[in-house]
Order: structure tokens, then C-alpha cells, then sequence
């Protein structure tokens, strides 16, 4: 099976991904992982050194960043959606796993129009965020941590998956 990981950004986004893409090559060597992230993230100094490849994407963030962020987003969204598009077109995956951070969010609309199965697993989901919102929609199955599965904040998620906990690695 080949899975994409598509996020990133944070050790909040990236860890859970690496337990959960190690679970997925202890069940069965031959499972092909790639994850998709940013230079910018922690995924680009740590990926290499745990021994799995890494593709990545133009976005950046916007929260703080003025005119600029606003600048950087009319062009870097539709650079990285069309990036997202060519990576899932070249490497073919059975599935694609969102973890949050700036890159999920072309690939899993890539992953979409892809016709792709698409996981997500969101530790810091918020409701108030709209592109939160618009991403889990996007999803076929989306998991929380069981702390959150109670609160408003899991409930959007919850109509679209399970509580599922948080991988350790």
C-alpha cells in the first residue's frame, strides 16, 4: 500500500505522523510512505534523519504576516494545490492522511478531486477556524483524541469518523 502524509508545520502535527507511518511499516514492509510538508516546518530538518522521503509545497502560513501573508497566499495556494495535484499523480497513493499544518490543506483538495481515501487526525481542531471546517468536510474519515470527543470541539469531527486517541511513538 502506498500512504501520503500531508502535513506538518509543528512537532504537534508531524509526531503523531511518524508513530502512525512507522505502525503502518511494521504491519507490512512493503508499505511505501511519503510525506508532503514545507521547508519552512519542522518536517524538512527531521524527516530526512528518520529515514523517510519528504515532497513539499510552497504555502506558508498567514496568521501575523499583513500584506505580505495575504501576497504569499494568492500566489503559494494555487502553486501548492497544483504541487499536490503532481505529487499524488506521480506517486499513486492508496491512501492519504491528513495531520493539519498549512500543507494538509492542498493535498487533501487534491486528494479529493483525486477521487483518494482521505484520513484525517486533528489534535488541535477548532470549530472557529474555517479552513478547519472546510478541510474535515473534505475528509472520508476523520479522527480526534478521545480528551476532545466530549466538547464542541470534537463533535464536527465525531459526524465524520471516531475518537481514535493519539498514536505514541
Amino acid at each position: 500500500m502506498r500512504i501520503l502524509f500531508a502535513g506538518g508545520g509543528t512537532g504537534g502535527h508531524l509526531f503523531p505522523g511518524v508513530a502512525v507511518a512507522r505502525e503502518f511499516q511494521r504491519r507490512d514492509r512493503r508499505n511505501e510512505i511519503l510525506f508532503v510538508g514545507t521547508e519552512r516546518g519542522i518536517e524538512f530538518r527531521v524527516l530526512p534523519n528518520e529515514g523517510f522521503s519528504l515532497e513539499t509545497l510552497p504555502i506558508k502560513g498567514l496568521k501575523g504576516r499583513g500584506i505580505r501573508g495575504f501576497i504569499d497566499a494568492i500566489f503559494g495556494v494555487p502553486l501548492s494545490l497544483l504541487r499536490a495535484f503532481a505529487i499524488i499523480r506521480r506517486f499513486r497513493p492508496d491512501r492519504i492522511v491528513g495531520l493539519g499544518g498549512y500543507a494538509s490543506g492542498p493535498v487533501l483538495m487534491a486528494g479529493r478531486l483525486h477521487g483518494k481515501f482521505k484520513t484525517g487526525y486533528h489534535f488541535d481542531y477548532t470549530p472557529d477556524t474555517p479552513m478547519s471546517n472546510l478541510l474535515v468536510t473534505m475528509l472520508d474519515h476523520a479522527g480526534v483524541p478521545i480528551a476532545k470527543v466530549g466538547d464542541s470541539t470534537g463533535q464536527l469531527l465525531l459526524d465524520y469518523g471516531q475518537a481514535v486517541g493519539a498514536p505514541r511513538g
